[in-house]
Order: C-alpha cells, then sequence, then structure tokens
C-alpha cells in the first residue's frame, strides 16, 4: 500500500509538471516555456522530468527536451540548439529559426506557418503531418528526415538538401524547389501543382501518382526519375534526363 501510494503520488507529481508546461504573458518577448527533458535520470522506472525552462532567445540550448501544448510563436530563436526535442500539441508559427540544430527532433503534427527556418539542420527529424505554410526552408538540411503527410504549401526549399526524403502523401503546391537537392527523394501520390523544380536534382525521385501540373522542371535532372501515373499536364518540361524532358 505505501509503494502504492508513492507511485501514485510520482505520478500526480509528473503530470502537473507537464499540465503546467507553459506560462506566457501578454507580450511575445516574454513568453516563458517549461519542458521536461528526456536526458535526465530516470527514477522508478518512470518518465524523465527534468524542467527546461526560460525565454526562447537566439543560440539558447534547449536540445532533448519535452515540451507539451508549447506556443513559440513570433519568436527569435535563431541559431538555437532544440536537437533530439519532442514537441507535442505545438505551435511555432512565424518564429525565426534561421540556422537552428533540430537534427533528430519529434516535429510532427507541428505547426510551422511562416516560420524562418533558412539554413536548419533538420537531419533525421520526424516532420510527419506538419504543416510548413509559407514557411522558409532555403539551405536547410532535411536528410533523413520524414515528411510524410506534412504540408508544404508556398514553401521555400531553394538550395535545400532533401535527398532520400519521404514526402509521400504530402503537398507542397506553388512551393519553390528551385536548386534543391532531391535525390532519392519519394514524393509518390504528393500534391506538387505549380512547384517550381527548376534546377533542381531530381535522380532517382520517386514521382508516381505525383501532381506537378502546372509546375516547372526547367534544367532539372531526371536520371532514373519514376515517373508512372505522374500528372506533368503543362509542366515546363525542358528537363534534362528523362524521356519526358522536351
Amino acid at each position: 500500500m505505501k509503494n502504492m501510494k508513492i507511485g501514485s503520488l510520482l505520478m500526480v507529481t509528473i503530470v502537473s509538471i507537464l499540465t503546467l508546461s507553459l506560462v506566457t504573458d501578454s507580450s511575445f518577448s516574454t513568453i516563458s516555456v517549461y519542458a521536461v527533458s528526456n536526458s535526465s535520470l530516470t527514477k522508478f522506472g518512470l518518465m524523465p522530468y527534468k524542467m527546461c525552462y526560460g525565454n526562447p532567445s537566439p543560440k539558447m540550448n534547449w536540445s532533448n527536451c519535452y515540451f507539451f501544448n508549447a506556443r513559440l510563436n513570433f519568436a527569435s530563436m535563431a541559431g538555437a540548439n532544440l536537437s533530439g526535442a519532442v514537441f507535442m500539441h505545438s505551435t511555432i508559427k512565424y518564429t525565426d529559426l534561421s540556422g537552428a540544430n533540430l537534427a533528430g527532433a519529434d516535429l510532427s503534427n507541428v505547426d510551422f506557418s511562416g516560420t524562418n527556418l533558412s539554413g536548419a539542420n533538420l537531419k533525421g527529424a520526424n516532420l510527419q503531418n506538419a504543416d510548413f505554410y509559407h514557411a522558409n526552408l532555403s539551405g536547410v538540411d532535411l536528410q533523413g528526415a520524414n515528411l510524410k503527410g506534412a504540408k508544404f504549401p508556398s514553401a521555400n526549399f531553394q538550395n535545400a538538401n532533401l535527398a532520400g526524403v519521404n514526402l509521400s502523401g504530402g503537398s507542397a503546391q506553388v512551393a519553390s524547389f528551385q536548386d534543391a537537392n532531391l535525390q532519392n527523394a519519394n514524393l509518390s501520390d504528393s500534391r506538387l501543382s505549380t512547384a517550381d523544380f527548376s534546377g533542381a536534382d531530381l535522380r532517382g525521385v520517386n514521382f508516381e501518382n505525383a501532381d506537378i501540373s502546372w509546375g516547372s522542371l526547367a534544367g532539372a535532372n531526371l536520371i532514373g526519375a519514376n515517373v508512372g501515373g505522374l500528372d506533368y499536364s503543362d509542366v515546363d518540361l525542358s528537363c534534362i534526363g528523362h524521356l519526358i524532358c522536351a
């Protein structure tokens, strides 16, 4: 009975920490986020509960932290270290994360609308079902990232590294992939109408059943690309390396 009481008390404490994971006031510049770290010592075989807290700021270190219901909107976090962080039920809209380290982070279902992620490291990140509407992803490194079901309407991927990414079933209408590296990426069943792939490296890309209508493949390299079922109506086909190229 004594052990059961101790266990119940620990669980209540942890649930309380998660519930009180966000403190804000009326000023965007003084947002304070509290999170549980997943790298601290685990006791009693339960979830780690070391707290990460502070005001969002450039180059801050929130690596391996667990965020619940965080609202990091309109924040300045350029160069921040968020590697290995886990976000649940969170939004990071119109925030400056340029040059940030998000490698291995779990960002599934996060809303990144309007956020600046230029030059960020997103290697191996889980971005499944995340929303990047009008986000700046120029120069980002997304190697090994999971983009399945993610939404990128009007996003900027110029000069980004998306080699081997999984964007199957996702959407990136009106997005720019100019000069991006998408070697061996999986874009099957994706909605990419009016997307600009000019100058992109599309060698080995899987475009099966995708829609790139009204877009551009000008100067793109499609050697070894799978275009079975691809809708490329009204597309600029001045590409190289494939039979569909003009």
